[in-house]
């Protein structure tokens, strides 16, 4: 009783700082040891920050919501654009479509619909890009599973914008 193919092993939260990656779990309140088997990153308030379920073996699901921590701290101030997708040829899901969001004087970013990637979890079916503080939004690009490629313009941030291949 109480054994675990995996020894309910310390849990790792990995943030992009630029370069180098950051655990983060301690910070972020993950000090159990729970099995874990699963985990989804959705966005439930539909309000642009992701929180995670964790699926866990023979325990219960836990669940992390994403909270800012000040009004006026690191997280404030910044920006994103989410995109759900429809195809009209292939896979009515859109599963395979690369979206790519160009920055005004910053980087490319680039994200590829795959919701099914992880182990016993299924993430948000929808994509969604962390732009930071002051973006510029030049323009997105939608690869569709088809081939087909689409080029868009003048979108409004902090939304998800529901897009069907044409």
């Amino acid at each position: 009783e109480g054994a675990s193919l995996f020894g309910y092993e310390q849990k790792c939260l990995f943030l992009n700082r630029g370069g180098r990656f950051e655990d983060a779990a301690l910070a972020a309140g993950w000090e159990d040891r729970s099995d874990g088997r699963g985990l989804a990153a959705i966005d439930y308030l539909n309000d642009g920050r992701l929180s995670l379920i964790e699926a866990n073996q023979g325990q219960r699901v836990r669940f992390y919501r994403n909270e800012p921590r000040t009004a006026s701290g690191p997280d404030a101030g910044n920006q994103w654009i989410g995109f759900e997708l429809e195809a009209s040829r292939g896979n009515r899901d859109g599963w395979g479509s690369k979206v790519s969001v160009r920055l005004r004087g910053g980087p490319t970013l680039a994200r590829e619909l795959e919701p099914g990637n992880g182990y016993a979890s299924q993430s948000d079916g929808r994509l969604h890009f962390g732009l930071g503080p002051d973006p510029v939004l030049e323009s997105v690009s939608i690869r569709w599973p088809g081939g087909r490629r689409q080029e868009l313009a003048g979108l409004a941030l902090g939304r998800y914008h529901r897009l069907r291949e044409p």
